[in-house]
C-alpha cells in the first residue's frame, strides 16, 4: 500500500478529507490548488493536510452491492466506512471483511429473520456463496463442526454499548437450535431442549441487563454459552452458560438518564396484590437504588417483560419455591438499599 509520501496530488481530483463537523468522519471534497509543506487546497472544505486525505479510485455509487470489505478498490478508513454506510442505508446490515461478519445496529425492525430467511441457510454447503448474515455465520460454525468430527466451533459477538450484541446472540443460538431441529422426532424431546436453551436469554438479561443512556437492555456482564450436540450428530442435548464481570457497582449507583437492573423494576411492575404486601413493595416505590426510576424503557413495558422472565423460568424448570426466594433476594436488596447508619460514640469513641 502507498504511503502518503507516494501520493501524486492534481488539481481537479476528487478526494477523501476529514469532515469539518463530524468527529471520525470523512467528506469529499475536489482539489481546488496543491499548496507547499503537504497542503491542498480543497472545495468546498478549505486548506487540509494531505496526510489526513485519501484518494478516491471507483465508483462509490456502486458501494452498497460490494458484501465484503475486502473486494473494495480502495481499503482506507474513508472507503469502508462508505461503503457501510451505503448498504446501512438500503437496510444491508450485514458486511464481510473476510471471514469477519460485521454487523450495523439499524434501530428498527427489519424483515430479515424467521424461517423463510433461515431456509437458504440450512440449505446450503461450505462454500456457497449467501448474503452475509449472522446466520451465514452460525451456518459455517455448524457445517464445520459436523465435517470436522465432531471439533469445537466458536463464534465471537464483540462491539460497544448498543452495537446489537445481545440480539445478535438470540439470533445465533436461534439459528443453532432451529437447525438442530431438522429431521428429528418432535416427540423425541429435543424440542424442549431447545426451548430451555433458548429461554435462558429473557432471564438472563432481567437479571443482569439495564438500561443505560445508549441502550434500553445493555448487558451488564460478559457471558460464555456454550450449546453442546451429541457426538457425530447434529441433535442439540444441552447447554450451559459461564457469566462474569457483572457490573456489581449499578446496584447502588446509576448514571443520569439510566437505570438498575431489569428485575428491580419488573418486580415493582408486575407482582400480585399478595406479593405486594408480603414484600412491602409500597416501601421500596421511591428506594435509594432506584434514583431514576421515573425512566421507562421505550422497547417494552416493565410488567410485559416481567411476563417473560416468569414463562422463562417456567420453561428452564425453576419451581415456584425456587423463584419465590429469587424474588424475595431481589426485595431484600432495594429493602437494604434504604437502611439508614448513625454514628455512635461509646465511651468517647
Amino acid at each position: 500500500m502507498k504511503s502518503h509520501n507516494d501520493i501524486v496530488w492534481v488539481v481537479g481530483q476528487e478526494i477523501w478529507v476529514p469532515a469539518s463537523n463530524t468527529k471520525d468522519a470523512y467528506e469529499t471534497g475536489t482539489i481546488t490548488k496543491v499548496l507547499g509543506g503537504g497542503m491542498l487546497e480543497v472545495h468546498p472544505v478549505g486548506k487540509v493536510d494531505s496526510r489526513f486525505c485519501e484518494t478516491i479510485n471507483s465508483d462509490m455509487t456502486q458501494d452498497h452491492k460490494v458484501d465484503d470489505l475486502t473486494k473494495l478498490p480502495d481499503l482506507h478508513r474513508p472507503a469502508l466506512l462508505h461503503a457501510l454506510n451505503s448498504r446501512y442505508e438500503k437496510n444491508k446490515i450485514y458486511t464481510y471483511t473476510g471471514l469477519i461478519l460485521l454487523a450495523v445496529n439499524p434501530f428498527k425492525e427489519l424483515n430479515l429473520y424467521g424461517k423463510k430467511q433461515m431456509s437458504p441457510y440450512m440449505n446450503s454447503q461450505l462454500g456457497d456463496i449467501l448474503p452475509p448474515h449472522a446466520y451465514a455465520t452460525a451456518h459455517r460454525a455448524f457445517l464445520s463442526m459436523l465435517e470436522k468430527n465432531g471439533r469445537n466451533q466458536s463464534i465471537l459477538v464483540s462491539g460497544e454499548s448498543g452495537a446489537g450484541k445481545t440480539v445478535t446472540t438470540k439470533i445465533v443460538m436461534d439459528y443453532l437450535t432451529k437447525i438442530s431441529q431438522r429431521g428429528q422426532n418432535q416427540t423425541s424431546g429435543g424440542g424442549d431442549i431447545c426451548e430451555k436453551v433458548l429461554q435462558t436469554n429473557p432471564l438472563l438479561e432481567s437479571l443482569g441487563n439495564a438500561m443505560t443512556r445508549r441502550n434500553d437492555n445493555s448487558s451488564r456482564f460478559g457471558k460464555l454459552i456454550q450449546i453442546k450436540f451429541e457426538e457425530g450428530k447434529s441433535r442439540l442435548i444441552g447447554a450451559s452458560i459461564d457469566t462474569y464481570l457483572l457490573e456489581k457497582a449499578r446496584v447502588v449507583r446509576q448514571g443520569s438518564g439510566e437505570r438498575n437492573f431489569h428485575i428491580f423494576y419488573e418486580l415493582l411492575a408486575g407482582a400480585t396484590d399478595q406479593q405486594k404486601r408480603e414484600w412491602n413493595t409500597d416501601l421500596c416505590e421511591d428506594s435509594r437504588l432506584l434514583c431514576n426510576e421515573g425512566i421507562r424503557r421505550s422497547d417494552i413495558t416493565d410488567k410485559e417483560q416481567f411476563k417473560k422472565t416468569l414463562q422463562a423460568m417456567d420453561v428452564v424448570g425453576l419451581s415456584s419455591q425456587e423463584r419465590s426466594r429469587i424474588f424475595k433476594v431481589v426485595m431484600a436488596i432495594l429493602h437494604l438499599g434504604d437502611i439508614n447508619f448513625e454514628e455512635t460514640f461509646i465511651n468517647g469513641e
